[in-house]
């Protein structure tokens, strides 16, 4: 009894710490996080299941970061915010003045989140 007793509450340990972590790296600013926490609990994709995709950034000399949020609002729109939040630069469709920047100038550091396809409804 004892043995089922140890059993079941690591069991509810294991489960609870595993519930309590974020989906994203710990060393990016608040302001994502929040963000990040708000788009994961929204649940629907967008258009044709398209999920919503952030990467961290670095520009050239590395002591620049921007993050790209991609399909945040629509599928054809991407939107850049600089470390402190501000937006740097948009994009939609067929304008791609912002994207030839950042790719002749930045170069992706790493990925941050995806949404999870399966929470598409």
């Amino acid at each position: 009894m004892k043995n089922i007793l140890k059993i079941t509450i690591l069991i509810i340990f294991i489960t609870t710490i595993n519930g309590c972590k974020k989906d994203y790296p710990k060393n990016i600013p608040s302001w994502l996080k929040t963000k990040i926490d708000k788009m994961g609990k929204r649940g629907g994709c967008l258009m044709g299941g398209t999920t919503l995709e952030i990467y961290e950034f670095k520009n050239n000399n590395n002591d620049s970061l921007l993050y790209e949020f991609s399909g945040y609002t629509d599928p054809a729109y991407t939107c850049y915010y600089d470390y402190s939040g501000n937006i740097y630069c948009e994009e939609y469709a067929g304008h791609i003045e912002c994207y030839n920047y950042i790719c002749n100038h930045y170069h992706i550091s790493r990925a941050i989140w995806k949404q999870d396809p399966k929470k598409c409804k």
